[in-house]
């Protein structure tokens, strides 16, 4: 071993020990210490992302991760199988906390390759499980769902990484009912400290998107998070818990991620009844995901649209069809988008031949389909601007459909 890779190997080891006790700005400092004089490394750069993440230093954390990608894969060859795994995880974690999504979703796909032992398989799978539990990606999360629950051996088995993930995935698959029995399960087992406020944490996260933040059990969750040393995103859960007037704050914060951001105010738009409010909510969640990948932009706007059906946002549609209004703001529209709309009223789904008769008066055809997906596609993208709901109307080949939440009148 060269005497530079002696060198950061030592300071890295004392970077590691400043932070397992809890000195992190000193950790960080001799992290980027050692990576400038003695030559950059993977490990040593996870653990510097590692310690701006944890201090709030999102945009520094952001920029290492990048760093830390191409090193990835430039020294791919030279790095050992369990290199490949924890770096593979951890930049999955990192991605996650940006929202770009899809990027986690594929570095946890890359981390299974390198997997040795079954509870290294436990864990990238209960990553995947969670995530995909909290977007409401329903396909194959059943047979996930299964194959996590397998490395649970009984009620006293506390892999809490893998509990974790099976509450997130009971709610979205059976509901509220069953990760509240995962709730009452783990509030009665013995975990550490910071065990139980993530656990308490991501409980009373899931009452606030269920709509039941006034039950006993999210009050002890409440009670169990505010014990603890508050993080800001903690805070800001335990603000909306308390129905403090908090709205727009966090958009301002520095300490928090921009995957916090977006969970934040998905539950302000869950709890939200006012319609201007909702709108304006919505609007900026899609302003949050500007700068992200296509990819994951089109999943987190999937996820609010799919927020958007509990919501009632109404367009109302002038006696000439020309105009709308949309929480008291006005829209200007085609005369083709007029009668478009016009075939909503008091309904929610139109058959594409349906359509073809109350807009032209005319037999289906194919020039038809593509013409109704163009006026479709304009019209989606003048409604997001004032609805905050990025697919209004959907088109296909059995016909349109109006988004849950929206009424025409």
């Amino acid at each position: 071993m060269n005497s530079n890779a002696a060198n950061r190997k030592k300071s890295h080891l004392e970077m590691k020990e400043l932070m397992k006790k809890g000195d992190l700005s000193a950790a960080l400092s001799e992290g980027v210490r050692a990576s400038q004089a003695f030559g950059p490394h993977v490990g040593l750069a996870c653990d510097i992302a590692a310690c701006q993440y944890e201090l709030g230093l999102f945009q520094a954390s952001m920029n290492t991760s990048l760093q830390i990608k191409k090193a990835y894969f430039e020294n791919h060859d030279l790095l050992s199988t369990e290199s490949k795994y924890r770096t593979a995880l951890f930049l999955a974690k990192l991605f996650e906390e940006q929202a770009e999504i899809t990027e986690a979703l594929t570095f946890l796909q890359e981390a299974q390759k390198y997997i040795s032992d079954r509870s290294d398989l436990s864990f990238v799978g209960v990553q995947e499980l969670r995530i995909l539990s909290y977007l409401g990606i329903s396909k194959d999360l059943s047979s996930k769902y299964a194959s996590v629950s397998g490395f649970i051996k009984n009620e006293n088995d506390l892999k809490i990484e893998v509990h974790h993930g099976l509450m997130w995935a009971e709610w979205s698959l059976f509901g509220f009912k069953h990760s509240l029995q995962r709730w009452e399960l783990l509030k009665k087992a013995e975990l550490n400290s910071l065990d139980r406020r993530l656990v308490a944490r991501d409980f009373l996260e899931i009452c606030l998107l269920s709509g039941v933040p006034d039950n006993t059990a999210a009050q002890e969750a409440a009670n169990i998070l505010s014990q603890s040393e508050l993080l800001s995103f903690d805070r800001f859960l335990l603000d909306l818990f308390n129905k403090k007037e908090k709205s727009g704050e966090y958009l301002d914060c520095f300490d928090l991620s921009a995957m916090q951001r977006l969970r934040i105010l998905l539950i302000e738009m869950k709890m939200e009844k006012d319609e201007i409010q909702i709108v304006e909510l919505n609007k900026k969640y899609l302003f949050l995901l500007q700068g992200l990948s296509k990819a994951s932009k089109n999943l987190l706007a999937a996820l609010v649209g799919d927020f958007s059906k509990n919501q009632k946002i109404t367009l109302t549609l002038s006696e000439d069809r020309r105009a709308l209004r949309v929480a008291d703001k006005p829209v200007e529209i085609t005369k083709i988008q007029g009668k478009l709309i016009a075939s909503f009223v008091e309904i929610k789904k139109i058959s594409l031949e349906d359509v073809a008769h109350f807009i032209w008066e005319e037999d289906l055809n194919d020039s038809h389909y593509d013409r109704l997906r163009m006026i479709v596609y304009k019209l989606n993208k003048q409604l997001q601007e004032v609805t905050g709901i990025s697919n209004c109307i959907e088109i296909g080949k059995n016909g349109l459909v109006l988004s849950k939440g929206i009424l025409v009148t």
